[in-house]
């Protein structure tokens, strides 16, 4: 059986760190690193950090604030750049990095240079001129995504979209975005789109990152291909700061695929609201003219109803029963006032009455000829009379 070796010494991880930072510090010491700014990173404290690349390799740089403070060259992405500093290691984290001092400006770094080069040559072609860019339809029913399936962005995208209620659909074409195969899938999704009847609108993105992750949309392939689709594209690539070829030759570039779907999904939601308020006001004109309507409307059968013949028929019957009404209080005003009048005269009758006179015991007194003997002077000696009284007549002869 093999021997298992008895450790004569066991480090802890952090001083296995110091262990190998002294021999960092005792090997090299402080020296100068050439190299192309990468991951450029400023914090709020003044510390800067970034990486330094090459073609075959990575360095970890720390500028610290007193350093950074003293620092005259712009630092910036893709920028070829002197420094010089300490190699040590980043205990906490075991990172071999180096600690910078200062920090001398060589140029431009070679990817930034090639960036240039197509740039210029591009636009020289007229890739990027705004007479090939076409419209961004503002309310497309069907999209096409093309970006990584497994990344933040597409759930991001999609996230926004179903937050502002977008009504439209969306594809996802799904491709690499970093490394040397995701220029050719690009291409290859950018066509695919192309030809599919029902997408009215292209958008390429991916998430933000250094300029050798983003470079896939720098290829000259993939900037050829946006330029030649004859569908509307939207380059949605990196942040806000991030600038790639695929942007120059898109018809529309989103400063992150967010923005891309907002505008989207924007357009939409502001036409809902416009024709939202278009309905309203049509629908408060539409009531003002229906009232003004009726209103009209019950102004001409009043004018009418007042001259239907059914209702002058009915004025006129209601004329006549006032009339009658009328007539008639008049007539029981007079026929009382008759009756009360026939009564006085009747009780005067009755008091002229002779009968009534004779039923008192007095007589009433006729000569031969039936003439009312009034007076005594008018009786002749042996004249014949007639007496009479209440209940009856006798016959009598003046003696006198």
């Amino acid at each position: 059986m093999p021997v298992e070796p008895k450790p004569d010494k066991i480090y802890s991880v952090s001083e296995l760190n110091a262990l190998a930072e002294s021999v960092l510090v005792k090997s090299i010491g402080e020296t100068w690193v050439r190299g192309e700014v990468s991951g450029l990173k400023t914090q709020s404290s003044g510390h800067v950090y970034f990486s330094l690349k090459d073609d075959k390799g990575v360095l970890s740089v720390a500028l610290f604030r007193g350093a950074a403070m003293k620092n005259t060259v712009k630092l910036q992405e893709g920028k070829q750049i002197v420094v010089f500093g300490s190699v040590g290691i980043y205990s906490p984290s075991g990172r071999y990095q180096m600690v910078a001092r200062l920090v001398l400006d060589e140029g431009l770094g070679k990817l930034q240079q090639e960036f240039e080069r197509l740039k210029k040559l591009l636009e020289a072609e007229g890739l990027f001129s705004k007479e090939r860019k076409i419209a961004i339809p503002r309310f497309p029913g069907v999209l096409a995504f093309i970006t990584s399936p497994t990344g933040a962005v597409w759930q991001d995208f999609t996230r926004i979209l179903a937050r502002r209620e977008w009504r439209g659909r969306v594809l996802l074409l799904p491709c690499r975005v970093q490394g040397a195969e995701a220029p050719l899938e690009i291409v290859g999704r950018l066509r695919q789109a192309d030809v599919m009847e029902e997408v009215e609108l292209i958008v390429v993105g991916r998430g933000g990152g250094s300029i050798e992750d983003l470079w896939a949309f720098n290829d000259e392939r993939v900037v050829r291909a946006i330029a030649a689709t004859q569908k509307p594209v939207i380059a949605a690539v990196g942040h806000e700061t991030d600038f790639t070829l695929c942007d120059f030759a898109a018809d529309f570039r989103a400063e992150t695929p967010s923005a891309a779907a907002e505008l989207i999904a924007g357009h939409f939601n502001d036409a809902r609201i416009r024709l939202g308020e278009l309905w309203k006001h049509l629908l408060n004109g539409g009531l003002r003219l229906i009232m003004l309507l009726k209103r009209h409307l019950e102004g001409l059968a009043a004018r009418l109803s007042g001259r239907s013949p059914r209702v002058i028929i009915d004025r006129t019957a209601q004329r006549l029963d006032e009339l009658w009404e009328r007539i008639s209080m008049s007539l029981k005003t007079r026929l009382t006032s008759s009756r009360e009048r026939l009564a006085t005269l009747a009780a005067h009758l009755h008091g002229i009455d002779p009968a009534g006179t004779l039923r008192r015991g007095y007589a009433m007194v006729r000569d031969d000829t039936g003439r009312i003997i009034s007076r005594a002077g008018q009786v002749e000696s042996n004249q014949e009379l007639t007496l009479r009284w209440a209940d009856g007549e006798k016959k009598a002869r003046a003696t006198s």
